[in-house]
């Protein structure tokens, strides 16, 4: 007697039919999904750099369809994963581990993951200070070459979201927004401060001289802020110990540059720019530094507090 094995309610065919519905339905969910999060993802990436997260399709869509649309579109190779729950568009043509900028922007969104890169700036008060894109990465912004050390993302606070990976290094140190500039929405460090830092990383003068004199000819710079944060960092590492001349480091790597160019009409250190803010901060942190001559304010402007306000 032939035995078959009891199918209970049907027969084998009518399951292998289930199954199959079953396989077409999730399927056709998955294509509804991808269809739903595309047009959100191409809206947000095209305002961030090519990039986006979970939280700011989720923002758009149920959590279940923007986490199902992301990985469909991933597997179509519209989006390349970046770091966890953050992604980047494949028509801005930028490659994960090989830019990185990406890798610090990536990050720099996922500290704060829900907010677009609009909303956050518009959210900075001047007052607060900032998680800041530097070292590697800044040196890419800004186009300086041949200076090599990590790529850094500076935070004034520990972060349980980003954590320092053999990609970027997550740094605690708080950064004054005078020394920052918003470009395309992220913040990025200024070329003067990131210069100082690029001594304190390699102690390669010859290369910061180099690097200093190619900005110098494509880069409005302010010659006081570099003068500061080369004093910064002469007094954090203690280079200048046995050396009794101020902004000994700030003379060598303009020598090296070739010093400044001469320029006609007024240059930024005679405008007012911000450096009110600048004052303020040397003063407060700094005040040790207000009665030496080489630092680039005037006697007036330290008696009365500082430069006036701009009408």
């Amino acid at each position: 007697m032939n035995r078959s094995p009891k199918i209970i309610g049907g027969s084998r065919l009518d399951g292998v039919r289930r199954r199959s519905l079953r396989v077409t339905h999730l399927a056709g969910g998955s294509e509804r999904a991808a269809a739903r999060v595309r047009a959100q993802v191409v809206q947000l990436s095209a305002q961030q750099e090519g990039l986006v997260t979970l939280e700011q399709i989720n923002r758009r869509v149920p959590r279940a369809i923007a986490i199902e649309g992301a990985a469909a579109l991933v597997r179509r190779g519209e989006l390349a994963t970046v770091i966890d729950a953050v992604w980047v568009h494949r028509a801005v043509g930028r490659l994960p581990l090989w830019d990185r900028l990406l890798e610090a922007q990536a990050r720099w969104l996922a500290l704060d993951p829900r907010w677009t890169v609009r909303e956050r700036h518009a959210r900075t008060l001047p007052s607060l200070q900032l998680s800041v894109i530097g070292g590697n990465a800044a040196c890419q912004h800004w186009e300086i070459r041949g200076l090599w050390w990590s790529t850094e993302l500076l935070v004034p606070s520990p972060s349980r979201r980003v954590r320092s990976d053999e990609e970027v290094d997550v740094l605690e140190e708080a950064v004054d927004p005078v020394d920052v500039v918003w470009e395309a929405g992220f913040p990025i460090l200024r070329p003067e401060p990131l210069l100082a830092r690029a001594y304190e990383a390699t102690g390669d003068l010859d290369r910061v001289g180099e690097a200093l004199q190619e900005l110098m000819r494509r880069t409005r710079l302010r010659p006081s802020l570099l003068e500061y944060h080369c004093r910064v960092i002469e007094e954090r590492s203690n280079c200048n110990a046995d050396r009794r001349d101020f902004a000994w480091l700030y003379d060598a790597i303009v020598a090296r540059a070739g010093g400044w160019p001469s320029r006609e009409g007024p240059t930024d250190d005679d405008e007012w720019w911000d450096r009110a803010a600048h004052l303020r901060r040397v003063r407060a942190q700094h005040p040790e530094w207000c009665d030496l001559s080489r630092l680039p304010v005037g006697e007036v402007e330290l008696r009365n507090g500082g430069p006036a306000e701009p009408a």
